[in-house]
């Protein structure tokens, strides 16, 4: 039945067929149809049903819903959550989030079905100047729908990075910012190890660093090795090339 205190409405049962239907606060015990005759036995949202301030439902299919603020999922069971499931056996239809700024589409992220189910962020759709991409085994790809290693990054032609290049010409930037003082370092590095991931109580098996000697990060580049079998042996500098292109070996 329904019943409605304080302006709220609490439905327990199938209630009306109107096209349009507004509500202050709605509460669903059970199952209910709004907006269209149903015999289904769960929650249906049809038509220009609006709701303009709370709306609370155990269970339900809403095939439309315009939210002018906030959503809140939340719950204490083991799987919380929202599922976007597209059930059309069609590969060209996908599951999924498009974000817009001022009613204009910016990105749209899911899964691109006609692609191997590969999850992807796109602009105007997941397969639309498709800036990143996982496949289902893993690969992460920045700029290209297809990569075959772990990251894959894909520098447009138009980035060449020649010796007066500024940063936009650069595949990957690492950088430190903040007051550093000369004498300090960032970089990459590497390690192998046969079930052991990396943690902040041992070192790496090699890196490279940039080392900052002068203003504008003026430096020199350091070739590190671990020159030790032991867990929490040092990764030392084995090669360095100064500010000034000489190589030293040995000598940093």
């Amino acid at each position: 039945g329904v019943s409605i205190t304080n302006g709220a409405i609490s439905i327990g049962q199938q209630v009306g067929t109107s096209d349009n239907v507004t509500f202050n606060e709605l509460n669903i015990v059970g199952n209910s149809v709004i907006g269209e005759d149903s015999t289904d036995t769960t929650m249906t949202v049809k038509s220009e049903t609006s709701f303009l301030s709370t709306v609370n439902f155990d269970t339900g299919t809403l095939n439309n819903l315009n939210v002018t603020d906030n959503i809140t999922i939340s719950g204490t069971s083991s799987n919380v959550g929202l599922t976007i499931n597209n059930t059309n056996s069609d590969t060209s239809n996908d599951p999924t989030i498009t974000l817009q700024s001022d009613s204009v589409t910016k990105y749209v992220m899911g899964i691109d079905r006609s692609d191997n189910d590969k999850f992807k962020i796109g602009t105007t759709s997941v397969d639309t100047n498709t800036r990143f991409s996982i496949d289902t085994s893993g690969n992460v790809g920045i700029g290209t729908n297809n990569p075959i290693s772990s990251l894959q990054i894909q520098v447009p032609e138009s980035k060449d990075a020649t010796d007066a290049s500024n940063f936009d010409h650069y595949g990957m930037i690492i950088s430190k910012v903040g007051t550093p003082s000369n004498g300090t370092e960032t970089g990459l590095c590497f390690d192998i190890q046969s079930g052991a991931d990396p943690e902040n109580t041992r070192g790496p098996g090699a890196a490279i660093t940039h080392e900052r000697t002068g203003s504008w990060s003026q430096g020199k580049l350091h070739f590190k090795t671990k020159q030790s079998n032991a867990e929490d042996a040092d990764c030392v500098t084995a090669m360095t090339i100064a500010e000034t292109g000489n190589v030293g070996i040995g000598n940093t």
